[in-house]
């Protein structure tokens, strides 16, 4: 896989996303990359529909947003605590339309290798059953998503955990992910939670076996957890050995698939208490 070049940081300016910035900093300033900061504005409609009024209403939070952003950077940019030399190009960006829609194609636009979003510790009953913008743009999104729950902050990267299912792309997802983060040096976990209802395509100790002879440049152990909630076990196995952040695969599937489908990358974004990367 290519290396970051391009980071995407979509930001509501609320207070998950203002703490959340700083780690796209520090994420940008590793990896090398161009930060570009998106907000997207809701178009404004006035009674009637009066084309005018709303244009100017849109415009006004136009210009909001702008003075709202330029204070956002300029703070974050002193609080990063990086030096003149790591600190990340950034790039501010606006847009008008429905967030979730307006991320996917900014990052597809823009040819950006990577999306960092924040996500609330809370979340209302109509958006677990809906999914937040974060969740829509993970299962949307062209490239991979990092998603930074309230409270955290990464400014480090010692110990990760890949998520297997046991699928025959599983060797290509994990060599993705020692390539994607190879600047942290971290320690990688391979663990897969095993329910009554799986299907397998390659065993756990297929993939010792093809890591030990094709070693990426970390150190890797592997792990396989009996539990009915893959959810609460990958959660669990996080906060025991204290993990920095969790990666996911995650593939397209059509709107009636999404519906019917239970996605567990969803589910882990709805109910992070990690960071996650989720890889296409």
């Amino acid at each position: 896989m290519k290396t970051v070049k391009h980071l995407l940081f979509p930001t509501d300016f609320s207070e998950a996303a203002q703490d959340a910035f700083l780690s796209a900093l520090h994420l940008a300033a590793r990896l090398k990359a161009k930060l570009t900061v998106l907000h997207v504005i809701y178009p404004e409609y006035e009674p009637m529909d009066l084309p005018v009024l709303s244009a100017k209403a849109t415009e006004e939070k136009l210009e909001v947003a702008k003075n709202v952003m330029d204070n956002l950077v300029k703070s974050a940019q002193k609080l990063a605590d990086l030096d003149e030399q790591a600190m990340p190009e950034v790039e501010k960006h606006f847009e008008i339309g429905v967030p979730g829609s307006t991320i996917v194609s900014a990052a597809e636009r823009c040819g950006c290798d990577m999306i960092l979003m924040s996500t609330r510790k809370k979340h209302t009953s109509l958006e677990q059953w809906l999914g937040t913008v974060t969740a829509e743009v993970v299962q949307k999104a062209p490239c991979p998503v990092m998603v930074l729950p309230e409270g955290r902050f990464l400014e480090q990267l010692k110990i990760m955990v890949y998520a297997t299912a046991l699928k025959e792309s599983d060797t290509y997802r994990i060599w993705e992910t020692a390539q994607l983060l190879q600047a942290y040096q971290a320690i990688m976990h391979v663990v897969h939670v095993r329910t009554e209802a799986e299907k397998r395509e390659i065993s756990m100790e297929d993939l010792e076996a093809f890591f030990s002879e094709n070693p990426p440049a970390l150190q890797m152990k592997f792990h396989v957890l009996e539990s009915k909630d893959v959810v609460s076990a990958l959660n669990a196995f996080a906060e025991e050995y204290e993990v920095d952040l969790l990666v996911m695969s995650s593939v397209r599937r059509s709107f009636w698939e999404r519906l019917f489908y239970e996605s567990r990358s969803r589910a882990m974004v709805l109910q992070a208490k990690v960071p996650i990367l989720v890889l296409r």
